[in-house]
């Protein structure tokens, strides 16, 4: 519950998104750990090329030591868990580089761990701006792999910045949804009011534009709509509240901004586009 809730009051989004983010970080350490008993090689047949019968090659899973993890706000906690996991189940030391909005969920997920028995100094957690901070961390010497979660734009950065170290990185995304002529509007309305609307639409696999056949469109805008406009905006403390605040109140004003250049290019608002303060009502542009 206080994990859940440090999500919540750091980042934004509604209480029961955050305990179910709790949840998600205990299975994905869980998935971590089993895995640690499965950190088998392969072996490789060589007796293809001639004078090589009865040879064959292995490989052989070792740790590359020193990991940095970089995540983003989004997800503190079990985007954190999703890298400091299989980096302990491989036998690496990790260093965490959180968010610099989210620093909270991290910082607690690290003395959780020591607590539980890791040592101190198989885990940091630095917090602080990527300017400095991340560069720091990805370019040190001691650091052999870098693993990080974000925008393609600091992703291209991290890659010219490590140079020839081991890099994994999950970047953004642009996510379409179809509705076909013969969908069951009912459930892919609600499908989308989910995906497109969870976490203040702040999920890189979020519903970000939809395409409807015509023979459909109208009447799955309009249950869209009936949707859409029944998330109650606001308090992510209060129960009856469905979509929290933005990260930063400056998000929110960027992404008025989109809807008034839509509208100002002729689209139409069907629902929401009101802002108060970091919190932005639902909105469908048609």
């Amino acid at each position: 519950q206080d994990m859940g809730e440090t999500i919540t009051r750091e980042e934004g989004k509604i209480l029961s998104e955050g305990l179910l983010e709790v949840d998600r970080c205990i299975q994905t350490m869980t998935w971590s750990a089993e895995e640690a008993k499965r950190l088998f090689g392969e072996t490789i047949p060589l007796d293809a090329a001639p004078d090589n019968e009865m040879k064959f090659g292995f490989t052989v899973r070792v740790p590359v030591g020193v990991v940095a993890a970089i995540a983003p706000f989004n997800f503190p906690l079990n985007l954190v868990a999703h890298k400091v996991g299989p980096a302990i189940a491989g036998g690496n030391a990790v260093v965490i580089k959180p968010a610099s909005d989210t620093p909270l969920s991290a910082l607690k997920l690290t003395e959780v761990l020591i607590d539980a028995g890791l040592p101190a100094e198989a885990i940091q957690c630095v917090t602080g701006s990527g300017g400095t901070i991340g560069d720091a961390i990805v370019s040190h010497p001691i650091i052999r792999k870098v693993t990080f979660t974000g925008s393609q734009e600091v992703g291209e950065h991290i890659t010219r910045t490590a140079g020839l170290k081991k890099v994994t990185m999950e970047l953004g995304s642009n996510s379409p949804l179809i509705v076909l002529p013969d969908a069951d509007l009912e459930k892919v309305a609600a499908a989308t009011t989910q995906s497109g609307f969870a976490n203040a639409g702040q999920v890189c696999i979020s519903t970000q534009r939809v395409y409807a056949d015509k023979a459909v469109y109208a009447d799955y805008l309009d249950i869209l709509t009936s949707k859409v406009s029944e998330l109650a905006a606001g308090d992510p403390m209060a129960d009856t509240v469905k979509v929290g605040p933005m990260v930063r109140e400056s998000d929110a004003i960027r992404v008025k901004s989109w809807i008034s250049e839509a509208v100002g290019a002729g689209a139409r608002l069907i629902t929401g586009g009101e802002r108060d303060g970091a919190v932005l009502t639902p909105s469908i542009l048609a």
